[in-house]
């Protein structure tokens, strides 16, 4: 089966995950789907022909079946292979028909669909591989995501069918009957009481018939951590007593039918202490999972930056005013003296800064902890913290109050929002309806390189999106998707972070002007050590950087009148760069 160029792939069914609907899809359930092409399908929508995305190539693997999804050309498709990309859509899920089931287990079934979905129950499913296509290159990088298991109008056990005439069909059922109405859960809690050791050998000779049917069995669990055991009248009693009440829960009706003798009167019989007996909980995932802000994108911003291998930088510009008269070319008169150009010189300096994340852990607790590595996932933890701490510090700061303990400086890591003009230009407007106007009006003003991003507030995205003409329809008949904006605006494509969220702000920029600078030794590291007197492990990573815009004009920030108290200006960064920016005067002038 080829397998490349795919859109995305992964599972879009692993085995023995419980679902959230109660069903376990077991092993080689969808064997006969392997090899199998079906369409790729919008939410399952099977009305519309739009809603058809693609197809997918499907494989039987051991833990699952696994897809290779490729996207059409059209306008959905397209739309829907950058939604991918993006991270925008975070769950698969299939259509399955002709399912079969062996109580909660799916045992047999044909895959007919594979849907993009916004939300998921099976764990297992995911897509763990999406391809970029760019410049004849494939790369690839990882992207987790949920999905899930439908369940087709032909998945209808007949058991499910049944019953709803139950209580009818079982009003005078025997014992017998009884249990194999049971769930294969009630029948399990059952067969432990009877089927689980040996019958007593031991009765009267003189009387086999009558004396075999008060033979016991030992429940599985012996008599020194129960002292008790059911005969077969007791336990056709319990049996008979839990259908004329009309349980829901077998295990329930046994773990409170204790014994009631010596409280009410009644019958002695059930389990004390049945709890004992359940299972342990099982882990549907090795090593926890990080719950965390999936929306701020931050791999993004850590990724396009510049880096320089100088830590110390320095950013040096003529000032060129086309419109500044000592800069003009001049016309000359015969017999008049030529006057000399004034040329400003823009001069910038940028240090390092140290930022860090340090942890412990007692060895005797990594010891204990068996069922993953607790190290691993620390280290993991650490990492992803401190490079998502770059990345707001990088666009916006990183919020600490100045004289905090802890606070990144903003004269060693620039923030783009709060940067002087001269390197960040400020660009107000009133709201969503003439946000885009602003913007567009706002980026003849932008100096930077290429095609830049546009980084926006997720709810004023929402906002722009629903808005709506004085007819009450969508401005573009439909609501605006995100490559409709930024052709709109002039970006290169629009990112949604949640560092702006709520404040109103969209920063338009092209990271490759952002240059962050680490000599040999201070880039992203990490450390570990022993302390022998406290018996812990003590971990560190850290890294020693600056950064800062290097361009002026190279970035613009959209901002409302609220927002406008965020545009701090950290002292020395406009004044630093201007001590040397005072124009040389010709002698004698």
């Amino acid at each position: 089966m080829s397998k490349r160029p795919y859109d995305f792939a992964g599972y879009v069914t692993k085995n023995d995950i419980l679902c959230s609907d109660g069903v376990v899809i077991k092993q080689n359930a969808f064997a006969g789907s392997n090899g199998v092409t079906v369409p790729l399908v919008w939410n399952h929508n099977h009305n519309d022909v739009n809603s058809v995305l693609g197809h997918v190539q499907l494989e039987h693997k051991d833990r699952g079946t696994y897809g290779y999804g490729y996207f059409n050309d059209t306008e959905e498709g397209r739309n829907a292979k950058e939604l991918v990309k993006h991270g925008d859509i975070n769950a698969m899920s299939i259509g399955a028909r002709k399912i079969k089931r062996q109580g909660n287990n799916v045992i047999h079934g044909e895959i007919f669909e594979v849907s993009l979905v916004l939300a998921g129950a099976n764990s297992g499913a995911t897509i763990d591989t999406v391809m970029v296509h760019s410049d004849g290159v494939d790369s690839e990088k990882g992207v987790i995501m949920p999905g899930t298991l439908i369940h087709s109008g032909d998945d209808i056990p007949e058991e499910i069918l049944e019953e709803e005439n139950m209580n009818e069909q079982t009003q005078d059922m025997s014992l017998e009957e009884i249990l194999d109405s049971m769930t294969p859960e009630q029948l399990e809690l059952v067969e432990a009481m009877l089927d689980d050791e040996e019958y007593d050998e031991e009765y009267d000779e003189e009387n086999d018939e009558e004396n075999e049917e008060d033979l016991v069995k030992h429940n599985i669990w012996d008599e020194t951590a129960r002292g008790e055991v059911l005969t077969h009248a007791e336990q056709e009693t319990l049996i008979l007593d839990a259908k004329a009440n009309k349980v829901e829960s077998f295990r329930d009706y046994l773990m409170h039918a204790i014994d009631e003798s010596t409280q009410t009167g009644g019958v002695d019989f059930g389990i004390s202490n049945i709890e004992f007996l359940f299972p342990e909980v099982h882990e549907l995932d090795k090593t926890p999972k990080f719950h965390m802000d999936p929306n701020t994108n931050y791999k993004k911003i850590i990724s396009g930056v510049a880096k320089s291998p100088f830590s110390k930088v320095r950013t040096r510009y003529f000032d060129i005013d086309i419109e500044d008269e000592k800069q003009r070319a001049r016309g000359y008169t015969k017999g008049t003296r030529k006057v000399e150009e004034v040329v400003k010189i823009l001069r910038r300096e940028t240090h390092p800064t140290t930022i860090y994340k340090k942890q412990k852990l007692d060895r005797d607790d990594i010891i204990e902890i068996t069922d993953f590595n607790v190290v691993a996932a620390l280290n993991a933890e650490m990492r992803i913290l401190i490079e998502i701490e770059i990345a707001r510090a990088i666009l916006i700061g990183d919020g600490r109050d100045e004289l905090a303990e802890g606070k990144i400086p903003e004269d060693r890591i620039r923030p783009i929002l709060t940067d002087d003009p001269v390197y960040s230009i400020k660009v107000q407007y009133t709201d969503a309806a003439d946000f885009m106007e602003t913007v567009i009006k706002g980026k003849a003003e932008y100096e930077g390189t290429g095609k830049p991003t546009l980084f926006i507030d997720p709810i004023l995205l929402a906002d722009i999106k629903l808005l709506k003409g004085t007819d009450g329809r969508w401005l573009n008949g439909h609501i605006m998707t995100d490559n409709e904006l930024a052709m709109t605006t002039g970006a290169g494509e629009i990112v949604e972070t949640s560092f702006l969220k709520n404040k109103g702000i969209a920063i338009m920029v092209n990271l490759s002007d952002y240059v962050v600078g680490a000599t040999k030794g201070g880039q992203l590291t990490t450390f570990n050590d022993f302390d022998i007197d406290f018996n812990r492990y003590k971990y560190l990573i850290e890294t020693r950087l600056s950064g800062a815009l290097a361009a002026p004009k190279s970035a613009i920030v959209f901002h409302t009148a609220a927002s406008a108290s965020l545009f701090t200006v950290v002292e020395g960064s406009t004044q630093q760069g201007r001590t040397a920016t005072q124009p040389e005067v010709p002698e004698g002038e």
